[in-house]
């Protein structure tokens, strides 16, 4: 496996495959890394990056063969993150079209599913016709949100969630204790940059605080759980309510073995409450329709 990759937790057969095309320098023009957010598609976008370039991780943003661009940091009103700016994606296939000033350009696309249709339309031209040694990696959380066309010019690599036995190993090679490294590796869901976060000081027993929260908003009366689920729909952002499901994914999978047929209905509640949001549905009606299943 390539040095660089080294530190990455997780995701053997694709970095093996990265690996051997660095080796080879046989790299396709464009790339699509998705993934669940927080399972490691960025941190190896980076890498993959860094190596292409011959510099670090931390020197990316310093050299001048490096570009990214990815969604505003911004939210709208309604706490639904904006769109990438189509100029944002002109302006970075113009800097593609310059020449390399050290042989190869690469370009990252963070939360390539939040370019419209105008600006995947302009990548298009770009990954149809690149000119010179130009890499270009999108990484999104949904796929399908990426035009067929967009898709049929680059390489697919799924990155799925990492099994706990290998995301708690990895969490104690990198020197955190067996029990921190356990319960963080079951909690963050497969996830190897929530598991990492989870290693903070503090940020377990932070998490433990909002479980506590989750099950006593999973024990309370419904009435309780339908105005809670609106207060949230109201005043939290998209990455806020994100974490909220997560967190009652987590307490409904602990909880399926006391309870398989009401849990596994609430799981499923949960997945199209998901897939909802990511429709643009009213918001309240969408977490509401959580509460309803529980």
């Amino acid at each position: 496996m390539h040095a660089v990759f080294t530190d990455v937790i997780g995701h053997e057969l694709q970095l093996s495959y990265l690996s051997q095309v660095l080796e080879r320098d046989s790299l396709a023009h464009a790339y699509v890394f998705s993934g669940p957010r927080g399972v490691g598609k960025t941190a190896i976008a980076e890498r993959l990056a860094a190596a292409l370039l011959n510099t670090s991780v931390k020197g990316l943003g310093l050299h001048p063969d490096f570009m990214r661009i990815g969604r505003p940091l911004e939210e709208t009103e309604g706490g639904r993150k904006r769109d990438i700016p189509t100029e944002s994606v002109k302006e970075l296939c113009g800097r593609l079209s310059l020449a390399a000033l050290h042989g190869t350009k690469v370009a990252i696309i963070d939360d390539a599913d939040g370019m419209n249709v105008f600006g995947q339309n302009a990548l298009l031209k770009t990954l149809e016709e690149p000119s010179g040694k130009a890499i270009v990696i999108l990484v999104t959380e949904d796929v399908d949100a990426l035009l067929p066309t967009i898709r049929s010019r680059a390489v697919p690599l799924a990155f799925p969630r990492v099994s706990t036995p290998v995301l708690e190993k990895g969490l104690i090679d990198r020197g955190i204790s067996s029990f921190i490294a356990r319960e963080s590796a079951v909690r963050s869901l497969g996830r190897p940059g929530v598991g990492l976060m989870l290693t903070e000081e503090g940020k377990l027993e932070a998490l433990k605080e909002e479980e506590a929260k989750i099950r006593a908003f999973l024990a309370a009366p419904l009435y309780e759980k339908i105005s809670l689920s609106g207060m949230i729909a109201k005043n939290a952002g998209a990455d806020e309510r994100e974490k909220w499901l997560e967190d009652i994914a987590f307490a409904l999978q602990s909880e399926i073995s006391e309870d398989p047929g009401s849990r596994a209905r609430a799981l499923s509640a949960l997945l199209e409450t998901r897939e909802y949001l990511s429709q643009n549905v009213n918001t309240t009606l969408a977490l509401e329709h959580i509460a309803l299943s529980l």
